[in-house]
């Protein structure tokens, strides 16, 4: 963890709810299902807010890397697969798949506006309501 994350966590009185081993086994268990890839939304540490638009997470990236300047990652659970400009897309839910995925790997997370959000960090005061 790099001195300014570690300053701002300290400074906002932020209460950790992942280590390392958790962050570690958070790519596995949402990437285990072949027919399902993903789409996330990160929120830093010290970045006044998150991504606006969600994208294939670079899970190397996240976990190899120093994880713990991540604030919450969002899961959308809806699969989209295009069929044409003249039809809506497909659209598959992995709901079941990924809480049972993250239930199974002890991963603390919520369902924020229909998305799994697993988090690094939470505000004093402000507890998420927990899966």
């Amino acid at each position: 963890m790099n001195s300014q994350d570690l300053k701002f966590i300290n400074e906002h009185g932020l209460v950790s709810v992942m280590n390392n081993s958790k962050w570690n086994k958070l790519p596995e268990a949402i990437t285990s299902n072949s027919e399902f890839r993903p789409m996330t939304r990160f929120k830093f540490l010290r970045d006044s807010s998150a991504e606006v638009n969600f994208s294939f997470a670079d899970w190397e990236c996240v976990c190899n890397g120093d994880s713990s300047c991540i604030e919450w990652i969002e899961i959308d659970p809806i699969k989209k697969e295009l069929r044409g400009q003249l039809i809506p897309d497909k659209e598959t839910d992995f709901s079941k798949y990924i809480g049972s995925q993250l239930s199974g790997s002890n991963i603390p997370y919520s369902i924020e506006s229909g998305k799994f959000r697993v988090w690094g960090y939470f505000y004093p005061g402000s507890q998420p309501d927990f899966v």
